[in-house]
């Protein structure tokens, strides 16, 4: 779905799990399917109609199925703003707000947020840019913050600010920031949002005269028939209907016309073909390898270089000569090091000064004809542009022709200049995708953990509807053995059911457990002194520790502040990590715990330690996982930890382990204070 790849097999995984789910009774599962079907399939296929949701939407309310509710208008919400209906969009999108809670998918939360700041972009009503940046200001932050953890929302964060160019008709910087969208969203095969973005691409270049509008048309159609967005495709035919180039006056022939008053023999065929091949081109190496040779065929050069710049030094990232073969590099040399074939002073004058410089005999004219290095070198025709992506300079283009004079015509050089400004905007492309792809290698060194963090993703949606369905039946067991247990007079009877009470009360908490960790975070409510709550749950303990024979040492003040968080959730912090410290201490010979108050700036730091065995280094980063626990079956659920963290999240702190295995374990927490 995010990838936005085929609609049909989409389609075709949506109607297998929805066969299965009612085949065994999955309603929360059937739920889902329901909403991907309704909410984003049908509104993408020809002659959609709206689906009438009235019943379904009011059995998803009369079971609880808030994540079904919340999916089907967050994804309806989508499909309307890529299909330009901004106004049923806003609907849609802010109706997710009243399912939000139950929204356990965090990728359609966090695309949520991209699709109110675009709809609201597309459909300012009036407000001006001041306004409307206000509104967007904190989402989009908290966008990029998610965006540094993974390249998963990068696509759709260049999308959010090509947009926003747009939306500020800055078209020139929204027409680069949209090529600088495309390609990233291409490098991760988002085949729908690149379809979008080369339509909203050709209209920024028809409605600014930027460019030929037509061809980034026909790019956008032909993403929608790969993606199968069958009703894009329509709409896109009648806004703006196929014009066959063999038959009819194409975009460019009239830009042609209009700029020939200042730019007369300009081969624009041959312009646009060039821009469009730097920047279709994502690789580093084969980009710099494409500009020299359509910068050296276009201004007639004898030699060219590219030099990049990194932090303040220039490095020679690419050469070619005419007859020779291309030269690239990985490892870029400076210019320092590099044999003498280039003029220094040139190239220091227009880093310098941002300024071409093109000499049409430089032994004979110019400032720079009485230049040893100019004399040396023989130099005839001569032209260096710098190489500038918005405001800053990324590198230089040095060109030069040693046989002739005169070489770098009026035409040829500004030729020259508007690839060059091409391909700077396809050197940051590929310098963000070369990110992107060290990024993704980093990403699958990790491999395991994040499809760890899929899957308990995934976990989690089935976990809160799991929850929800066995609640019901488990208090009427209870109800009933507890009916049984109070009336019975056969002792042995008596017996097996209290026990079954406690079975049964062991699977009420964990569902309690189970609960308490799906549900959205809350903010927490009262506060407690650290040092009372300690008392009393070392009291509550007390019989537990004594029957082990583990020494408890407390060291807390009497004179700190009171603490933002409960006193229940904060006991139930305490009573976990207690029993965990017990747990681990059960073959120690001298066992103890130690808990330790500390005040810590504007917090309160507490420790609670044991002399155990320690926690090993290879599963430290796993202890607060759900579900995992190194307790043999039947001694733990491995939500405790879990919970715990929850907990201390939610009263604004936070929680670390610090262990080293046969050493004993430290569990670290820092709460605010009033």
């Amino acid at each position: 779905l995010v990838q936005g790849n085929n609609l049909r097999l989409v389609e075709e995984a949506a109607e297998e799990c929805l066969h299965f789910s009612r085949k065994n009774q999955l309603s929360f599962s059937v739920g889902l399917a329901e909403a991907v079907l309704a909410g984003w399939v049908a509104p993408m296929k020809p002659d959609y109609q709206p689906v009438d949701m009235t019943e379904t939407l009011a059995r998803w309310e009369a079971d609880n199925y808030v994540s079904a509710s919340g999916s089907y208008f967050a994804l309806l919400g989508f499909a309307q703003h890529y299909l330009g209906d901004y106004a049923a969009a806003a609907a849609s999108l802010q109706t997710v707000e009243r399912h939000l809670h139950g929204l356990t998918d965090n990728v359609l939360k966090r695309l949520w947020y991209v699709f109110r700041i675009v709809n609201r972009l597309r459909r300012p009503e009036g407000a001006d840019w001041p306004t409307l940046e206000a509104e967007i200001a904190p989402l989009l932050a908290e966008l990029e913050t998610w965006a540094r953890l993974g390249p998963l929302l990068k696509p759709f964060l260049a999308f959010i600010h090509a947009e926003i160019a747009r939306a500020r008709n800055q078209l020139r910087d929204a027409r680069n920031l949209y090529l600088d969208a495309i390609a990233i969203a291409q490098a991760q095969h988002y085949d729908l949002l690149t379809g979008h973005l080369y339509e909203a691409l050709a209209e920024v270049l028809a409605a600014g005269n930027l460019g030929d509008a037509e061809l980034y048309y026909g790019a956008a159609r032909h993403m929608y028939r790969v993606c199968r967005a069958d009703r894009k495709s329509e709409l896109l035919q009648q806004r703006h209907p196929y014009t066959d180039p063999d038959n009819a006056v194409r975009t460019e022939k009239t830009v042609a016309l209009d700029a020939s008053a200042t730019l007369p023999n300009l081969d624009f065929n041959y312009l646009i073909k060039s821009a469009l091949a730097l920047s279709a081109e994502v690789d580093l190496n084969r980009l710099m390898q494409k500009i020299m040779s359509v910068v050296l065929e276009s201004s007639g050069a004898q030699h060219g270089y590219l030099l990049i710049k990194e932090a303040d030094e220039l490095l020679v990232a690419a050469e070619n000569h005419v007859g020779k073969k291309h030269i690239t590099s990985r490892r870029h040399l400076s210019l320092n090091q590099t044999p003498s074939n280039i003029c220094h002073a040139i190239v220091n004058y227009v880093l310098r000064t941002r300024k071409k410089v093109l000499l049409h005999d430089a032994m004979a004219e110019g400032e720079f004809q009485d230049s040893p290095e100019v004399q040396t070198l023989r130099l005839r025709s001569v032209l260096c542009l710098p190489i500038i992506k918005q405001t800053e300079l990324i590198g230089l283009l040095y060109l030069e022709n040693r046989l002739s004079t005169g070489v770098f015509t009026a035409e040829k050089t500004d030729m020259t200049e508007l690839l060059t400004a091409q391909a700077a905007i396809s050197l940051e492309n590929a310098r963000l995708l070369e990110q992107t792809r060290l990024a993704y290698t980093k990403l699958q060194e990790n491999q395991e953990h994040m499809l760890q963090m899929e899957k308990l993703s995934a976990l989690g949606t089935l976990v809160g509807g799991v929850a929800h369905e066995i609640n019901n039946p488990l208090m009427g067991i209870m109800n009933f053995v507890e009916f049984a247990a109070d009336r019975s007079t056969d002792a042995k009877s008596k017996e097996i059911l209290d026990q079954a009470l406690q079975q049964i009360h062991r699977i009420k908490k964990i569902v309690s457990n189970m609960l308490l960790f799906v549900h959205n975070r809350s903010v927490p409510s009262g506060n407690c002194l650290i040092g009372e709550v300690i008392r009393q749950s070392l009291l509550l303990l007390e019989g537990e520790l004594s029957k082990t024979g583990i020494k408890v040492d407390v060291d807390v003040a009497d004179d700190l502040p009171a603490i933002r968080c409960s006193a229940d959730s904060l006991q139930q912090i305490l009573v976990n990590l207690i029993i965990n410290a017990r747990d681990a201490l059960a073959d120690s010979r001298q066992p103890q715990i130690k808990i330790i108050v500390r005040p810590m700036e504007e917090m309160l730091e507490l420790s609670v330690t044991d002399n155990g065995p320690g926690i090993p280094q290879d599963i430290q980063s796993k202890i607060f996982d759900p579900f995992f626990t190194t307790k043999p079956p039947g001694k733990g659920t491995g939500l405790g930890l879990s919970v715990i963290r929850r907990l201390v999240h939610d009263a604004g702190g936070n929680i670390h382990v610090e262990s080293t295995y046969g050493h004993g374990c430290c569990m670290r927490l820092r709460l605010p204070h009033v």
